[in-house]
């Protein structure tokens, strides 16, 4: 990718917190595809151990959407299904790989 789309890609505005990453338009915006985008959004942003491969990123942004939502009072399932998981155990384990602890760890710690 140029320098100049790295620009691009770098001054654009961020995505919106509820906006899956798999429908940004940030790098259709600016004419590059997803990875490149996220690759050149990354190397700008510092990151020692490189961009996140789009499949990443946007498991990435789900865990964080349910982190939010857990720490709001929802209940585990509900941001589950929200944030694009297939059941309360597929966020479990993603979850669990991600932070180190479960959403009802999370919940229990937060809300008693």
């Amino acid at each position: 990718m140029s320098g100049a789309t790295a620009v691009k890609v770098a001054a654009s505005p961020p995505l919106p917190r509820d906006e899956p990453a798999y429908q940004s338009r940030k790098p259709t915006a600016v004419g590059t595809q997803a990875y490149h985008a996220s690759a050149a959004s990354d190397a700008g942003e510092g990151q020692a151990s490189g961009p996140l491969p789009p499949h990443a990123y946007r498991l990435q942004r789900q865990l964080q959407k349910a982190h939010r939502q857990l720490l709001a009072g929802e209940a585990a399932v509900q941001a589950a299904l929200a944030c694009g998981c297939a059941d309360q155990s597929h966020l479990n384990r993603h979850f669990n790989r991600a932070y180190g602890y479960t959403p009802g760890r999370l919940a229990r710690a937060v809300h008693g």
